[in-house]
């Protein structure tokens, strides 16, 4: 950005510089900056501590039914080893009996370890793609740094710096408007209103008023969907709306999900089942035999007895069943990712399909936020998009006159889109019959003289354009004031 001293002297700040202690002419200087930012602190949120994958891993192993699977593979094997010491390892004879009494509890571990791999790769990448999106966050910004107009980092900025923004930016940090002009905000991350809100630097500061309300205020993370504007940074960090949003997002206890909820009480049945099998063979072996034989005092009836009544615990539990319920997770998970959607973890996947109703007001933040036009009335006859194609350009040109938003595609052939969605319709239907040409002809050909920006008095904008020794006046706005005017 170029040294823009001229630009800065002749903005009408309105906000009284002590209450900032900033010069609103020149802003900070660097010492003082530099100052600021070690009281102050970096503008940026709080990074979680460097994922541990084999933290990670371990985690994998809290739920019941897991521990029980683990204490099972133990036990078994522990039968194991008593089977072969009471057959003096005799594997010429019981050999096969052996190697199935040692495969069946490694086939359990097999199984446990291999589940809570798939896990904790899952919850590694999850991980690995939020940090991904923490870097689409606004990286520069353009600041009054000793007088001059200069492009930093927006972690590098601080209380008092005067921030310039205009259509297409995000936001660095929280602050007061000094200047602005034609000024609208995509606050829809903060306040869920999909509708950009217009801001005037004029308006009255009072910071009783809800967020929405205050039109002298913008907030980080937001985008500027038209205009310009000069503000001064009041907060950074976990200081500004956004940083106290995450802070609490941060410091809310994670619960279960539901199939998590439903696994720990079905592990505590097959505990308790277990624990029941146990008991009721080692009692009908000491009743049937025991008592019959009076086999108490004989050692290898007690150790004949216990190993059989573990067995058969053990062999309630069901081993497969984790892993099962592992891969369909999995495979709902990589089915997710393939609609760009990230799950941080295998057993979330079931809780939104747990979902009956899902209840969102009418702001549009559930959908692409996105407007096409259909239809155009010219007086009383509809135009429809395949029908009167010259009259519905028509339509469509004047109504682009009336737009500052941006269309534009990328080196991916994508759209890149900045602005008003209303706006962005007329747009992409002019697009359809120029590929960006014809907007640039069209405002060479009808130069704009004066523009009435949108306002909730008016609710509506005009923009005054001269062809030749034609004037133009197009107006955009709510559908009732613009027919009572006609």
């Amino acid at each position: 950005m170029k040294n823009s001293k001229e630009q800065i002297n002749n903005i009408p700040y309105v906000l009284d510089e002590t209450l900032i202690n900033t010069n609103l002419k020149t802003g900070l200087s660097s010492q003082e900056a530099t100052l600021r930012l070690n009281k102050f602190g970096k503008n940026e949120l709080h990074k979680a501590k460097k994922i541990n994958p084999f933290l990670i891993y371990l985690e994998q192993f809290k739920d019941i039914l897991v521990i029980i699977l683990l204490f099972a593979a133990i036990i078994s094997y522990a039968l194991a080893i008593v089977s072969g010491t009471q057959n003096n390892w005799n594997w010429s004879i019981n050999g096969n009996r052996l190697l199935i009494e040692f495969i069946e509890p490694t086939i359990i571990l097999f199984v446990v370890l291999t589940n809570s791999l798939v896990g904790a790769i899952q919850e590694i990448k999850s991980i690995q793609a939020v940090e991904a999106l923490s870097k689409l966050s606004p990286l520069q910004a353009k600041v009054v740094r000793d007088g001059n107009l200069i492009t930093l980092a927006s972690s590098d900025i601080t209380v008092g710096d005067i921030v310039l923004i205009e259509s297409g930016d995000v936001v660095p940090s929280d602050g007061y408007l000094l200047f602005s002009s034609n000024l609208t905000v995509i606050e829809s991350a903060l306040t869920g209103e999909s509708e950009p809100a217009t801001k005037d630097y004029q308006a009255k500061r009072n910071l009783t008023l809800a967020m929405a309300d205050r039109q002298f205020m913008v907030y980080s993370s937001t985008v500027v969907a038209t205009g310009t504007a000069y503000f001064v940074v009041t907060s950074v960090g976990e200081n500004n709306e956004i940083g106290k949003i995450s802070k609490l997002v941060n410091q809310q206890k994670e619960s279960m999900t539901p199939l998590q909820i439903k696994i720990n009480k079905l592990g505590k049945i097959f505990g308790y089942s277990g624990l029941a099998l146990f008991l009721a063979s080692l009692v009908t072996q000491i009743v049937f035999h025991g008592v019959s034989r009076n086999s108490f005092a004989d050692t290898m009836f007690w150790g004949n007895a216990i190993v059989g009544a573990i067995s058969l615990a053990v062999a309630a539990i069901p081993e497969g069943l984790i892993a099962f319920t592992s891969i369909i997770l999995a495979i709902g998970v990589q089915r997710m990712a393939r609609k760009n959607a990230i799950v941080k973890n295998l057993m979330a996947v079931e809780s939104l399909g747990n979902c009956a109703v899902i209840c969102s007001d009418k702001t549009g933040t559930l959908t692409q936020n996105k407007m096409t036009i259909v239809d155009a009335f010219d007086g009383s006859q509809l135009l429809s998009n395949n029908s009167e194609i010259k009259n519905f350009l028509s339509i469509i040109e004047l109504g682009s006159l009336c737009c500052d938003a941006n269309l534009t595609r990328n080196e991916k052939d994508e759209y890149v889109v900045v602005g008003d969605p209303t706006e962005i319709a007329f747009l992409y239907e002019l697009e359809k019959f120029s590929n960006f040409k014809y907007k640039n002809n069209l405002e060479i050909e009808y130069k704009r003289l004066h523009l009435f920006p949108f306002d909730s008095d008016r609710k509506m904008k005009s923009v005054i354009n001269q062809n030749d020794n034609n004037y133009w006046a197009t107006v955009m706005g709510a559908p009732e004031i613009i027919i009572e005017k006609m």
